[in-house]
């Protein structure tokens, strides 16, 4: 049975807080509690649940800007914490992150091409024609016009800039892709056209994606499989359209209920 590209195995995280103004008493937040998922080349996991559930901060040990207080993170078949920095700089061309909001992940100061190019540039010396031809066939990718290249974030729309992120964490050619509510700061007409850009890309490349999200249609129209995560832990996972069709868990059930009803109200 070869190796998973992601194997989570029973990852935890605890923030550790005073609890009030004038008590001192520390307080214990269980961020993530013992959750455990994995990902082969070309799978499309949705990882769904409401705001505070824990969904990012998984993302963050996954990626390795996190250390989890117990459990491990293998990156086809290596500890992403146990490594040396020099390793994990490498293990970084494997696996890249798309953030929520595309402006803040954009440096204003930075034009589009640098911004593009600049991951590549960690890894390996390259000319300023070579980085040119990076720049546009990237931008080519996510349909932007190579006019662009010298474009700021601000000349760009919401949507133009969200395609930049991708853009520039596909110039590394990674095999996993995390997205962290990736499209929630986007109207859903774009939302619609970067769900399709994404299938798109992960059917070019053979990505691996893990799709986190509080919006269940857009886990839907993406996504293969879905894991559910409340307070933590995931409480239901299986195949997407089955699942979404027929939510055993009462917390699963409840986000389907929520989602109509946030639908209804946008009609």
């Amino acid at each position: 049975m070869s190796t998973p590209l992601l194997n989570v195995e029973a990852v935890s995280r605890v923030y550790h807080s005073l609890g009030g103004m004038f008590s001192g008493k520390r307080h214990n937040v269980r961020a993530v509690n013992q959750v455990s998922l994995s990902l082969a080349e070309g799978d499309v996991v949705g990882l769904v649940g409401e705001s505070g559930s824990g969904k990012s901060t998984l993302a963050r040990m996954i990626i390795g800007l996190e250390q989890p207080d117990s459990g491990q993170v293998l990156l086809k078949g290596a500890n992403i914490h146990a490594c040396r920095a020099q390793q994990l700089r490498r293990m970084r061309q494997t696996m890249q992150m798309v953030f929520q909001n595309p402006y803040t992940a954009l440096n204003p100061l930075q034009r589009i091409d640098a911004a593009i190019v600049e991951p590549l540039v960690n890894f390996k010396s390259l000319s300023q024609k070579e980085r040119t031809t990076v720049a546009v066939r990237a931008l080519e990718d996510v349909g932007l016009p190579a006019r662009l290249l010298h474009a700021y974030p601000h000349q760009l729309s919401g949507g133009e800039r969200q395609r930049v992120c991708i853009a520039r964490a596909l110039s590394v050619q990674p095999k996993l892709l995390l997205c962290d509510e990736a499209v929630s700061a986007l109207d859903k007409t774009v939302q619609a056209q970067v769900l399709t850009l994404l299938r798109q890309l992960q059917q070019r490349y053979k990505l691996a994606i893990l799709f986190i999200s509080h919006d269940l249609a857009a886990v839907n129209q993406l996504c293969d499989k879905l894991l559910v995560m409340r307070q933590g832990e995931i409480v239901e996972r299986g195949n997407c359209q089955t699942l979404l069709s027929n939510a055993t868990h009462p917390y699963t059930q409840k986000l389907l209920a929520a989602n109509h009803y946030l639908e209804g109200v946008g009609q």
